[in-house]
């Protein structure tokens, strides 16, 4: 009868692990935010919907683009005549935090994210545990970052940026990123050091406790 009761008792574990497991889905690209050579403003692919003013070339200078569920809300306007009084890196650092969000409709439910250098990819991260969850990844030479942004609890986040991890694990800009995929309720970034058969990971695993990921170097 004991045995019978600990068999049960573990079998009601494993289902209740199960339950909490988290499980994402290979990101899938819904769209792209390039510059538009030397001009504040920005060409866009994959909008559902784009509701911006153009300059002479067509491109889109100030004005909101959605990609299903999120927003870009930009203002190369509002970037053009910050610069111009800008002149300590603590100024730009600030600039760059207030010209361009991804997230909710309302701007004030967004997280800053600088789409005015290079090209901004944006995927899609589908997941068992109906999370909002989008991957941001910038190539700006030497690797790029990657962000991945999501609604919690009603609020949009940025849960991690890998330039954090890649200088606290002394992934420097000699590696360059090879590969991002899914395993299980890991998101992985492999980077190979240059002209080497040297490769490091960067592993963000979710915390279902902590709704929120940790990170780890392999």
């Amino acid at each position: 009868m004991l045995k019978k009761f600990f068999a049960a008792t573990f079998v009601l574990l494993m289902m209740s692990a199960n339950c909490f497991a988290m499980n994402f889905s290979q990101p899938v690209n819904i769209g792209a935010v390039s510059t538009a050579g030397n001009e504040d403003a920005v060409t866009i692919n994959g909008a559902t919907k784009i509701d911006a003013t153009t300059n002479a070339r067509g491109n889109y200078v100030t004005g909101t683009a959605t990609f299903g569920g999120l927003y870009l809300h930009f203002d190369g306007a509002a970037l053009a005549e910050k610069l111009r009084g800008a002149t300590e890196s603590t100024d730009f650092a600030a600039i760059y935090d207030s010209v361009s969000f991804f997230g909710g409709n309302d701007v004030k439910n967004s997280v800053p994210y600088y789409v005015f250098e290079g090209s901004t990819g944006i995927f899609r991260i589908d997941n068992d545990a109906g999370l909002e969850l989008y991957l941001l990844t910038t190539e700006t030479g030497g690797g790029g970052s990657m962000s991945v942004i999501g609604l919690r609890g009603g609020k949009w986040v940025k849960y991690f940026t890998t330039s954090d991890a890649r200088k606290t694990y002394g992934i420097d800009y000699n590696f360059h990123l090879t590969n991002l995929y899914t395993a299980g309720d890991e998101i992985i970034f492999t980077y190979q050091l240059e002209q080497a058969d040297t490769y490091r990971e960067l592993h963000y695993r979710w915390d279902s406790a902590a709704q929120w990921f940790s990170v780890a170097a392999m």
